[in-house]
This record gives C-alpha cells, structure tokens and sequence, in this order.
C-alpha cells in the first residue's frame, strides 16, 4: 500500500506542477506581448505626433506662401501702375519738347 502512495501520490504533484508551469510560461509569454504591443504602441504614438508636427508646419509655410503671393500680387499692380504713371510723364515731356522744338524752329 506504502508503496504504490509513494508511485501514485506524486501524479497529481506533477500534473500541478506541469499546470504552473504552463500557467507560467503562458503568462511570461502574455507579458513580453503586452510589452511588445506598448512598445509599438509609443512608436505610433510618436509616429502620430510627428506626422501632426509636419502638417501644422506645412499649414503654417502654406499660409505664409499664400500671404506671399497676395503681397506679391500687389506689388506687381502698383509698379504696373507706377509704370504706366511714368509712361504718361514721359510721353507728357516728350510732347512738351517737340512742342518747344518746333516753336524754336
């Protein structure tokens, strides 16, 4: 009787035993997934943050672009203006000194 308690009593010692271990190296194994899945979670978060940084920068050169263009526009007007002033001024002086010119001769 001593005998087959000492065979059979430790079966279900082992079983236990072999339970915990599964249980462990389940659990190990859930750890280094739940690591591996915050890891990449930071990485994206990051990811995320930088490629938001990029798009308010692009924003921000995009108006400042826009802004440009209007200042731009309107420089070009006012010296088509200028140009067009000058012109008349010139065409004005021209006139006046053939006038004169001819008075002359």
């Amino acid at each position: 009787s001593s005998g087959i308690n000492a065979e059979y009593g430790s079966l279900p010692r082992r079983q236990n035993e072999t339970k915990n271990d599964a249980i462990q190296e389940l659990s190990e194994k859930f750890d280094g997934l739940r690591d591996s899945i915050e890891s990449e979670r930071q990485v994206f978060s990051l990811q995320l943050k930088k490629y938001d940084d990029e798009r308010k920068h692009s924003h921000e050169v995009k108006d400042k672009l826009t802004e440009e263009v209007v200042r731009l526009r309107e420089v070009w007007a006012d010296s088509q203006e200028q140009e067009a002033m000058w012109e008349t001024k010139y065409n004005e002086m021209l006139a006046i000194s053939s006038h004169r010119e001819q008075e002359i001769f």
